[in-house]
């Protein structure tokens, strides 16, 4: 036997462990532990000349190792590695027989030793020489699945999770921005609007982000949706987006390294045609494909980003931005509409507002003007389905003054509907005309007096009684009864129509038969029976 000697053991060491290492297997001892004086500082082991071995320095759960080395043919001396190591246990998945090869994936930039070392037993898996302070996942491929666990400083080890593809993203310099964090989104498209210019956004489902360490994050899942990303931000850093199909296809046995950017800024500022435009609504959107070549007549999309509300003097800033193209909508209720492209390295924007026209009245009830009623633009429904783009179809929005007047932009493409009216009041509509036009003047609006109907139910379950409608109008309102009696309730409709009414008990709606009333004057202050089903 030849005797291998260590100086400088810490002194919290109880016991020195000799083992046989041979890869993919555990490790046999090879002798009962050696003792040796917490005094001395240093311990002598003995091991078979030419064996592959490795030496444990145990205190607690937590080792220090020197190994695996080939044992030497003569006496000698060896320094130990004072990085205090444990042995991380995972259970074995219950839905895969394999046991190949498992890989650590560190979040760490530095240089990795040989640690740690896996192998399987029957019921788990077993990593030996895990640093205490280590983050990054253990994983290994089993046909077209990923089985991970992520391994998170001390803390306990999970059950390896299974999913279609997971990686490991980390930061170059964490330091100067702040944590890490990572969403995975999808652009959204209506299924009545699949040519949509500008799209919403989902995060992608079943997919998720959880951070590993301050500079890094685990993503995993099973769906990659066309032209999905992974959008990773800091405090003090630019959004990053990157492709997820890009980095989803890679090996999730490669991190993948970024390079935050500083925080980009974009002040801007809105010209109306009567100077700046305080109050205006201030929309960024990023687009997500390439921008078009100049005669292109095909736009790239573009999902939301942001949005505020111009200042007093028209002036409005994003501190948000990252390495991408960007646009920004104005809209504002009686100017109009104003689009402005945001190229990469874009500091600043100005917006111009260009009005197609305007609608202009004065609400009235019983002769008497109205202040605070809602004054709402509503595109035609077959052109809100059909525009590539819904700022075309859109106009302005606004609430009457004091003097009961009010003032909103037409829509640029034309067409639609102005709403006047709702809540408290009555509503009345008023079709607006499709060809461009300077002013449209309706005049005085007498909003007049809602609808009152009498609903009388066939037997009472003690239930609430609410409306919906009008039905294949724009602009949908969700209606209360008032309680008159047994079976008996009071609804005062906003407007004519057909109204869809159903009992609320609860969380649980019940049907009413018949389930959809035709509103109309000729009902007015008079009863409608219903059955309930």
């Amino acid at each position: 036997m030849i005797a291998v000697s260590y100086a400088d053991v810490p002194s919290t060491v109880t016991s020195v462990h000799v083992f046989a290492w041979q890869d993919g297997r555990a490790p046999v001892e090879l002798r009962p532990p050696e003792q040796f004086s917490t005094a001395s500082g240093s311990v002598q082991v003995e091991c078979p000349s030419g064996a592959a071995v490795t030496v444990s320095f145990v205190r607690g759960d937590e080792y220090l190792l020197d190994g695996p080395f080939d044992c030497p043919s003569v006496n000698s001396r060896r320094r130990i590695d004072l990085t205090w190591r444990r042995t991380v246990r995972v259970r074995a998945p219950p839905k895969s027989s394999a046991r190949p090869d498992i890989t650590w994936v560190s979040a760490s930039r530095e240089a990795q030793d040989a640690w740690p070392r896996c192998a399987w037993t029957e019921t788990s898996a077993e990593c030996w020489g895990s640093p205490v302070d280590a983050h990054g996942a253990l994983l290994f491929m089993d046909g077209d699945r990923v089985w991970w666990t992520l391994v998170l400083g001390g803390a306990p080890v999970a059950d390896f999770r299974q999913s279609v593809w997971a990686r490991l993203i980390a930061v170059n310099d964490v330091a100067g921005y702040g944590p890490l964090t990572a969403a995975i989104a999808r652009p959204m498209t209506s299924g009545e609007r699949r040519m949509s210019l500008r799209l919403d956004t989902a995060l992608v489902a079943g997919a998720s982000a959880v951070p590993v360490s301050p500079g890094s994050v685990w993503i995993q899942g099973d769906q990659m949706p066309p032209s999905a990303w992974v959008e990773l931000s800091a405090a003090r850093a630019a959004p990053t987006y990157l492709p997820l199909d890009e980095v989803a296809h890679a090996l999730p046995s490669l991190t993948h390294w970024v390079t935050l950017d500083p925080a980009r800024v974009l002040d801007g500022v809105v010209h109306g045609s009567q100077g700046r435009a305080g109050g205006a609504l201030v929309t960024l959107f990023r687009l997500i494909d390439p921008p078009a070549s100049k005669g292109d007549p095909h736009q790239p999309r573009r999902v939301f980003a942001a949005e505020t509300v111009a200042g007093a003097s028209g002036e409005f800033r994003f501190d948000t931005l990252g390495d991408a193209d960007y646009e920004v909508v104005v809209w504002h209720a009686q100017f109009g509409r104003g689009i402005a492209a945001v190229a990469r390295g874009d500091t600043s924007v100005t917006v111009r507002l260009e009005s197609a026209g305007q609608v202009r009245g004065r609400v009235v009830v019983g002769g008497k003007p109205v202040a605070a009623v809602d004054v709402i633009s509503l595109p035609d429904p077959q052109a809100y389905a059909q525009a590539a783009d819904l700022t075309d179809v859109k106009g302005g929005d606004a609430r009457t003054a004091t003097d009961g007047r009010f003032v909103v932009s037409l829509a640029p493409g034309g067409g639609g509907e102005v709403r006047v009216g709702g809540g408290s009041y009555p509503i009345r509509r008023f079709p607006l005309p499709r060809a461009p036009i300077p002013l449209v003047d309706l005049g005085d609006i007498d909003l007049g007096e809602p609808l009152e109907v009498t609903v009388v139910l066939d037997h009472d379950p003690g239930c609430d009684i609410r409306a919906t409608g009008p039905i294949g109008r724009s602009g949908l309102q969700v209606i209360g009864g008032t309680r008159a009696g047994p079976g008996l309730f009071t609804i005062a409709f906003p407007e004519e129509g057909m109204w869809e009414v159903h009992l609320l008990c609860g969380r649980d709606e019940h049907a009413l038969v018949p389930t959809f009333v035709s509103i109309t004057q000729a009902n007015a202050g008079k009863e409608v029976r219903m059955a309930v089903r």
